[in-house]
């Protein structure tokens, strides 16, 4: 079985540590965001109408096939393309109604944000504001908020909204009217290119045609009547068959050069000017009015007034034409986005490599024919000649008039390849659409925003979750680790007391065992130099260092050892509440030189003396200096195998440093996922410059999952999983704790959180 990517285990535990430790705020940061906005967009937004028109896109050529490889068949690329470009949104403006005109001014439902920002710094430093025309806002309206287009298949869906049925209806059925009529219009533009293209051709075919026929009758008068032979008729035909093969193919392939030359002129140029763009822009208006006029004047009479109007649209369509300049295009040249114009720029390229091909084998055709006529006689040869080029010349004549005749059809055709499924209806009710989408984006927005948030606070905090993490940010190397408790096991002491594993009778095994471990390794460690003396301390409160040192003392008075233990936490006293001890005097007294004799020890059990912290005093950092401290260390060495110093935290409170340089050792202790990296470093870096010997670090409050994922064969042995178990069962323990470890952390309160972490802020 593949090993899944560390990258990946990275990554979902860290998602998995975000989750578990910010999951209360970021849950109130996404129910405060997606409540308002999901109450607004269903209170107070604005109940819309949808209205759905269907059109049907045949991508193949249509039945003129005379001039199919001039004419480009519609695509549902280029349809969509048109259907989201601003000219069409401009045609589409300008032809609705008023009543749809006013919506789209008056009840906007588009806001530039981007706008209205720039606005208000322009307002501020004194500058003119930018503000759009009526029909900039229109066209705005209609391509940000109003429409949207779907593909299935073969089928292209127009779906516009407004806030008033009819509205809605005239959007759709105006967008479909303007299409038909914009592609109309680039279907007739190619057929006047390919018209206009062939009427030159089809001109000069005739005037050689008249040349040809012309010296044949010479020929036959010269000759007497000269007839040619069977074989030499069959050669000729086959030949005059040739020659009009690869007339066709060169007419073609000149028409793709042609076509192929004003596509290049148009992308070197960045699209169409100013002026086409206008040129373009007017033709497809007066294309539509057009259309419009003709269909009411088989309703109406010419006298009619909508007739009237639609006459006077066009004749200003008409003025303003001649006022613009003549318009610079090629033969067959359209404004397309220039996406668009590079694929039909590949097409046309495509079409001009396959006709030099057939151009060049026509031709070694041509040529191996000729040769099988050259032995005849000169008269023969010459009269052959002159009457292939007649028959030649007819028939490519005869060809450029079919063509031409099938363009100018085509020209006054109606556009096969684009027809109207379904016009869009009157909708009867409002549609939950809008509302719906912009409640999901609200929705997924606060998502985001709230993981985003969890995520930033976790960077910054940076805790340490794993070995690798105490090594990253030390370079120490890890003791040992304890399992975070559950809530039973944190309230078994006196209140603000650290777990006590000397007072409670269930002692959790792993728990337990882990401290047994830490001080069997301490053991190892003082055979190469002797361990005396040791501190307990951490980076920042509520680590717990106190549980720490209480359970570590327990391990070592099982090992024998006489143990004496110092609460030199002079500001927050924990041993004095984990034993259960009554106020006496302590470390303050000594040091500050009140007590007389020895240290006032307490018995706790046998072989485990405790020196309390003593009365408080109103400066405990001029307590803990070198001389009363080294002599302290003397008298207690004398008493004890190891003395154990309960410190302060080191981030918060610097009363311990000089202490730390004086003790054989020290033990950092880090809570997972709690303690950050930063504060972990520079404590370390301040130990060791007041000359302190570290010798590890204790992770503590490991997560149930982190000890199954790091310690999985040595957890199921504590807890009891058999090591044969096999299948699901060799992860019921697990599974067991976790479950055990969730209730648990739901079932402890704030107060009981403290309890576990000494009673620290």
């Amino acid at each position: 079985m593949e090993r899944p990517n560390l990258d990946s285990q990275a990554h979902l535990r860290l998602l998995g540590r975000i989750l578990r430790r910010r999951w209360k705020l970021m849950l109130a940061l996404f129910l405060g965001l997606a409540i308002p906005i999901s109450a607004n967009n269903l209170l107070l937004e604005k109940k819309t109408f949808e209205a759905v028109a269907t059109l049907f896109v045949d991508a193949s050529p249509e039945e003129y096939s005379l001039i199919k490889e001039w004419i480009p068949g519609s695509d549902i690329p280029l349809q969509m393309a048109v259907l989201r470009s601003r000219s069409l949104a401009e045609l589409v403006a300008d032809s609705l109604p008023r009543e749809s005109i006013d919506e789209l001014l008056k009840e906007g439902l588009y806001r530039d944000y981007v706008l209205e920002l720039r606005n208000r710094f322009r307002k501020i430093l004194g500058r003119e504001l930018v503000v759009y025309s009526p029909k900039e806002r229109a066209v705005m309206e209609l391509q940000n908020a109003r429409t949207s287009f779907a593909v299935k298949g073969s089928q292209v869906e127009i779906r516009t909204i407004a806030t008033r049925p009819k509205v809605a209806m005239d959007l759709a059925n105006t967008y479909v009217e303007i299409l038909l009529a914009r592609s109309r219009s680039f279907v007739r533009e190619e057929a006047r290119a390919a018209r206009e293209f062939l009427e030159q051709q089809l001109a000069q075919a005739q005037e050689t045609l008249k040349e040809h026929e012309e010296r044949l009758t010479k020929s036959r008068t010269a000759g007497g009547g000269l007839q040619l032979t069977q074989r030499a008729e069959l050669d000729l035909t086959r030949l005059v068959q040739a020659e009009a093969n690869l007339a066709e193919v060169q007419l073609n392939k000149e028409f793709a050069n042609s076509r192929l030359a004003s596509l290049r002129a148009y992308t070197e140029k960045g699209g169409a000017d100013a002026g086409s763009a206008e040129h373009q822009r007017l033709k497809e208006r007066r294309a539509h009015l057009e259309d419009r006029l003709a269909a009411l004047l088989e309703r109406y009479t010419e006298q009619h007034p909508i007739v009237t109007v639609t006459k006077s649209e066009i004749q200003e369509i008409q003025r303003k034409q001649g006022a613009l300049p003549p318009e610079v295009r090629g033969p067959g040249r359209l404004l397309l986005p220039l996406g668009d114009v590079q694929k039909q720029i590949a097409d046309v390229e495509r079409e001009t490599a396959a006709l030099q091909i057939k151009e060049e084998m026509l031709q070694q055709r041509a040529a191996s024919i000729r040769r099988s006529l050259t032995g005849r006689s000169g008269e023969e040869l010459e009269y052959s000649r002159i009457l292939r080029r007649v028959d030649s010349q007819r028939n490519f004549t005869s060809l450029l008039m079919d063509k031409l005749t099938t363009a100018r059809i085509r020209e006054q055709g109606e556009v096969k390849s684009l027809r109207v499924i379904d016009l869009a209806s009157l909708p009867m009710a409002p549609s939950g659409a809008r509302t719906t989408k912009k409640i999901a984006m609200g929705i997924l927005l606060s998502l985001a925003l709230s993981l985003g948030l969890g995520g930033l606070l976790e960077f910054f905090k940076d805790p340490v979750e794993t070995e690798d993490d105490v090594r990253q940010a030390t370079g120490l190397p890890l003791l040992g680790y304890l399992p975070r408790l559950g809530a039973k096991e944190i309230q078994n002491g006196t209140a603000g007391s650290p777990f006590n594993l000397w007072e409670d009778p269930t002692r959790p095994i792993l728990f337990a065992e882990r401290c047994r471990g830490m001080a069997s390794l301490l053991e190892a460690m003082g055979r190469e130099r002797p361990l005396r003396t040791l501190m307990v301390t951490s980076a920042a409160p509520a680590e717990g260092k106190s549980t720490v040192l209480v359970n570590l003392a327990w391990a070592y008075s099982e090992l024998g050892k006489r143990l004496v233990l110092v609460d030199s936490d002079l500001r927050r006293p924990a041993l004095s509440r984990a034993f259960r001890l009554s106020e006496g005097p302590g470390l303050t007294d000594v040091l500050s030189g009140n007590a007389k004799g020895d240290a006032p020890l307490v018995q706790l059990r046998e072989g485990v003396q405790v020196l309390r912290s003593g009365a408080s005093h109103p400066a405990p950092q001029s307590l803990l200096t070198r001389e009363p401290t080294a002599r302290l260390l003397a008298q207690l060495q004398a008493r004890a195998d190891l003395v154990l110093f309960d410190s302060a935290p080191l981030s918060a409170i610097a009363d311990n440093f000089h202490l730390a340089g004086l003790v054989d050792g020290v033990i950092l202790v880090t809570r997972a996922g709690e303690s950050q990296k930063r504060e972990l470093t520079r404590v370390k870096a301040e130990l060791e410059r007041f000359g302190a010997t570290i010798l590890g670090v204790v992770l503590n409050a490991l997560s149930p999952s982190a000890v199954k994922r790091s310690y999985g064969k040595y957890y199921a042995y504590y807890t009891g999983g058999a090591s044969s178990a096999r299948g699901w069962r060799r992860w019921l323990p697990w599974l067991q704790a976790t479950v055990k470890g969730r209730r648990a952390r739901r079932a402890v309160s704030d107060k009981g959180r403290t309890h576990e972490e000494e009673g620290s802020p």
